[in-house]
Protein backbone atom coordinates (compact mmCIF):
# COMPACT_ATOMS: atom_id res chain seq x y z
CA UNK A 1 0.00 0.00 0.00
CA UNK A 2 1.23 3.45 -1.19
CA UNK A 3 0.37 7.15 -0.52
CA UNK A 4 -1.44 8.48 -3.46
CA UNK A 5 -2.05 12.20 -2.64
CA UNK A 6 -2.39 13.87 0.90
CA UNK A 7 -4.61 17.09 0.53
CA UNK A 8 -5.44 19.67 3.09
CA UNK A 9 -9.22 20.53 3.52
CA UNK A 10 -10.32 23.70 5.43
CA UNK A 11 -13.91 24.40 6.57
CA UNK A 12 -14.78 28.30 7.49
CA UNK A 13 -17.44 29.34 10.08
CA UNK A 14 -17.68 33.26 10.09
CA UNK A 15 -19.22 32.62 13.71
CA UNK A 16 -16.25 30.60 14.58
CA UNK A 17 -12.99 29.39 14.05
CA UNK A 18 -11.75 27.32 10.72
CA UNK A 19 -11.86 23.49 11.34
CA UNK A 20 -8.56 22.10 9.44
CA UNK A 21 -8.25 18.07 8.29
CA UNK A 22 -5.79 16.37 6.46
CA UNK A 23 -7.31 13.36 4.26
CA UNK A 24 -4.57 10.97 2.67
CA UNK A 25 -5.35 8.83 0.43
CA UNK A 26 -3.66 5.15 -0.96
CA UNK A 27 -3.90 3.06 -3.90
CA UNK A 28 -5.37 0.79 -1.73
CA UNK A 29 -8.88 3.05 -1.52
CA UNK A 30 -8.24 3.66 2.17
CA UNK A 31 -7.90 7.14 3.22
CA UNK A 32 -7.08 8.55 6.76
CA UNK A 33 -7.90 11.86 8.11
CA UNK A 34 -6.44 14.31 10.70
CA UNK A 35 -6.87 17.26 12.29
CA UNK A 36 -4.88 20.53 12.11
CA UNK A 37 -4.73 22.15 15.42
CA UNK A 38 -4.95 26.00 15.76
CA UNK A 39 -1.67 27.50 16.52
CA UNK A 40 -1.03 30.30 13.79
CA UNK A 41 -2.17 31.44 10.67
CA UNK A 42 -4.59 28.72 9.16
CA UNK A 43 -3.22 30.13 5.38
CA UNK A 44 -0.25 28.33 6.41
CA UNK A 45 -1.62 24.27 6.94
CA UNK A 46 -1.94 23.94 3.22
CA UNK A 47 1.53 24.77 2.14
CA UNK A 48 3.16 22.69 5.05
CA UNK A 49 0.39 19.90 3.62
CA UNK A 50 1.53 20.17 0.15
CA UNK A 51 5.55 20.35 1.08
CA UNK A 52 5.49 17.28 3.47
CA UNK A 53 2.62 15.18 0.39
CA UNK A 54 5.97 16.00 -2.01
CA UNK A 55 8.16 13.54 0.68
CA UNK A 56 5.64 10.64 1.66
CA UNK A 57 3.43 10.27 -1.59
CA UNK A 58 4.65 6.62 -2.63
CA UNK A 59 5.69 5.68 0.96
CA UNK A 60 4.17 3.00 2.96
CA UNK A 61 1.21 5.15 5.31
CA UNK A 62 1.93 2.06 7.69
CA UNK A 63 5.34 3.08 8.44
CA UNK A 64 4.36 6.16 10.66
CA UNK A 65 7.52 6.63 12.70
CA UNK A 66 9.81 6.39 9.81
CA UNK A 67 7.53 9.15 7.60
CA UNK A 68 7.19 11.44 10.39
CA UNK A 69 11.04 11.65 10.38
CA UNK A 70 10.90 12.10 7.17
CA UNK A 71 8.72 15.29 7.12
CA UNK A 72 10.97 16.14 10.52
CA UNK A 73 14.13 15.87 10.16
CA UNK A 74 14.12 16.34 6.06
CA UNK A 75 12.44 19.92 6.62
CA UNK A 76 15.45 22.37 6.04
CA UNK A 77 15.22 24.16 8.73
CA UNK A 78 12.96 23.83 11.96
CA UNK A 79 9.16 23.55 11.35
CA UNK A 80 7.74 25.58 14.07
CA UNK A 81 4.28 25.27 15.92
CA UNK A 82 2.09 25.93 12.44
CA UNK A 83 4.23 22.68 10.61
CA UNK A 84 4.36 20.54 13.72
CA UNK A 85 0.68 21.37 13.89
CA UNK A 86 0.37 20.40 9.70
CA UNK A 87 2.28 17.13 10.58
CA UNK A 88 0.32 16.08 13.54
CA UNK A 89 -2.64 16.26 10.93
CA UNK A 90 -0.93 14.07 8.81
CA UNK A 91 0.41 11.37 11.78
CA UNK A 92 -3.17 11.36 12.99
CA UNK A 93 -4.43 10.06 8.89
CA UNK A 94 -1.59 7.45 9.16
CA UNK A 95 -2.67 6.16 11.96
CA UNK A 96 -6.28 6.05 10.47
CA UNK A 97 -5.10 4.59 8.09
CA UNK A 98 -3.26 1.51 9.65
CA UNK A 99 -6.18 1.04 12.00
CA UNK A 100 -8.40 0.78 8.86
CA UNK A 101 -6.46 -1.64 7.07
CA UNK A 102 -5.78 -3.71 9.96
CA UNK A 103 -9.64 -3.25 11.14
CA UNK A 104 -8.51 -2.37 14.58
CA UNK A 105 -8.76 0.67 16.03
CA UNK A 106 -6.27 2.80 16.87
CA UNK A 107 -6.29 2.67 20.45
CA UNK A 108 -5.46 -1.28 20.16
CA UNK A 109 -2.41 -0.07 18.03
CA UNK A 110 -1.00 1.89 20.97
CA UNK A 111 -1.08 -0.25 23.90
CA UNK A 112 -4.88 -1.06 24.40
CA UNK A 113 -7.78 0.41 26.12
CA UNK A 114 -6.66 2.51 29.09
CA UNK A 115 -9.98 4.15 30.23
CA UNK A 116 -13.83 2.65 29.98
CA UNK A 117 -15.32 6.43 29.88
CA UNK A 118 -13.82 9.92 29.81
CA UNK A 119 -15.58 12.88 30.83
CA UNK A 120 -16.21 15.73 28.23
CA UNK A 121 -16.58 18.91 28.15
CA UNK A 122 -18.81 21.96 26.10
CA UNK A 123 -17.04 24.73 24.78
CA UNK A 124 -19.54 27.53 25.78
CA UNK A 125 -19.73 30.70 23.55
CA UNK A 126 -20.84 34.29 23.80
CA UNK A 127 -19.99 37.62 23.79
CA UNK A 128 -21.55 38.93 27.48
CA UNK A 129 -21.64 37.45 31.06
CA UNK A 130 -25.27 36.58 30.05
CA UNK A 131 -24.81 34.97 26.58
CA UNK A 132 -22.14 32.71 28.16
CA UNK A 133 -24.56 31.99 31.28
CA UNK A 134 -27.09 30.84 28.91
CA UNK A 135 -24.99 28.71 27.11
CA UNK A 136 -23.36 27.06 30.14
CA UNK A 137 -26.79 26.29 31.17
CA UNK A 138 -28.11 24.86 27.69
CA UNK A 139 -25.08 22.55 28.04
CA UNK A 140 -25.54 20.96 31.24
CA UNK A 141 -28.84 20.56 30.81
CA UNK A 142 -27.85 18.24 28.14
CA UNK A 143 -25.79 16.29 30.55
CA UNK A 144 -21.91 18.05 30.49
CA UNK A 145 -20.44 17.99 33.35
CA UNK A 146 -17.31 20.30 32.29
CA UNK A 147 -17.36 23.51 30.31
CA UNK A 148 -14.82 25.29 28.61
CA UNK A 149 -14.00 28.83 27.20
CA UNK A 150 -11.64 31.54 25.83
CA UNK A 151 -12.00 35.30 26.54
CA UNK A 152 -9.81 36.26 24.21
CA UNK A 153 -10.33 34.34 20.89
CA UNK A 154 -8.32 34.97 18.52
CA UNK A 155 -11.72 35.46 15.93
CA UNK A 156 -12.14 38.40 18.66
CA UNK A 157 -13.15 38.99 22.05
CA UNK A 158 -15.52 37.01 23.96
CA UNK A 159 -15.57 38.94 26.90
CA UNK A 160 -13.14 41.83 28.32
CA UNK A 161 -10.94 39.93 31.07
CA UNK A 162 -10.86 37.87 33.87
CA UNK A 163 -13.36 39.42 35.54
CA UNK A 164 -15.92 39.00 33.14
CA UNK A 165 -15.14 35.27 33.28
CA UNK A 166 -16.07 35.44 37.02
CA UNK A 167 -18.93 37.07 36.67
CA UNK A 168 -20.69 34.91 34.07
CA UNK A 169 -19.73 32.15 36.84
CA UNK A 170 -21.21 33.62 39.17
CA UNK A 171 -24.39 34.26 36.82
CA UNK A 172 -24.21 30.95 35.70
CA UNK A 173 -23.43 28.96 38.76
CA UNK A 174 -26.60 28.52 40.08
CA UNK A 175 -27.36 26.33 37.10
CA UNK A 176 -24.14 24.11 37.40
CA UNK A 177 -24.94 21.13 39.06
CA UNK A 178 -22.27 20.48 41.85
CA UNK A 179 -20.25 18.31 40.08
CA UNK A 180 -19.68 20.35 37.50
CA UNK A 181 -16.80 22.39 36.52
CA UNK A 182 -15.66 25.39 34.33
CA UNK A 183 -12.30 25.78 32.58
CA UNK A 184 -12.07 29.40 31.43
CA UNK A 185 -9.08 29.79 28.84
CA UNK A 186 -7.07 32.88 29.06
CA UNK A 187 -4.31 34.30 27.77
CA UNK A 188 -1.62 34.43 30.23
CA UNK A 189 -3.32 31.17 32.46
CA UNK A 190 -5.80 28.90 32.69
CA UNK A 191 -8.57 28.75 35.94
CA UNK A 192 -10.49 26.41 37.04
CA UNK A 193 -13.95 27.22 38.84
CA UNK A 194 -15.87 24.46 40.33
CA UNK A 195 -18.53 24.19 42.53
CA UNK A 196 -17.00 24.04 45.57
CA UNK A 197 -14.81 27.31 44.98
CA UNK A 198 -15.40 30.20 46.34
CA UNK A 199 -16.07 31.58 42.93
Amino acid sequence: MKITNIECLISTDASASNLIYVKTKTDAGIYGVGEVYHVGPDAASPIWVEYFAEQLVGQDPTEIERNWALCYQGARFPIGSTGLAALSAIDQSLWDITGKALDKPVYELMGGRVRDKIRAYWDIHGTTAAELAEDARREVDKGFTALKTNPLAPTGVKCVGMMLLQIAWRVSKPYVKPSATILMLGSMRTQQFSSQSGY
